[in-house]
């Protein structure tokens, strides 16, 4: 046991974090969009009961415009050249 002999506050290393319906919004859109699976739209509107573009719409708007994602039926993912400014598309939904 690595905490053995040693004296440690236990509370301090497991925090938890209660977050808002939007917070958890933004963190379905921060995950899912590093997968290449994308955003699954449906299992989103199932979850919070909106629609993905109603929240981030001008988001999806800029950077479909700007090639960065692509709509695939009932999904949002990176295009190719959005896996590479992955992190700059990712800011916009945060």
């Amino acid at each position: 046991n690595f905490l053995a002999g040693k004296k440690t506050d236990l509370e301090s290393l497991y925090a938890e974090e209660n977050l808002t319906r939007e917070d958890k919004m933004r963190e379905v859109a921060f995950l899912r969009l590093r997968t290449t699976e994308g955003i699954l739209l449906d299992e989103f509107h199932k979850v919070f009961g909106v629609e993905f573009d109603d929240v981030f719409s001008q988001a999806v708007k800029r950077n479909i415009d700007n090639g960065l994602l692509e709509r695939k039926k009932r999904t949002l993912r990176l295009t190719r050249s959005g896996l590479d400014l992955a992190n700059k598309v990712i800011e916009d939904f945060l």
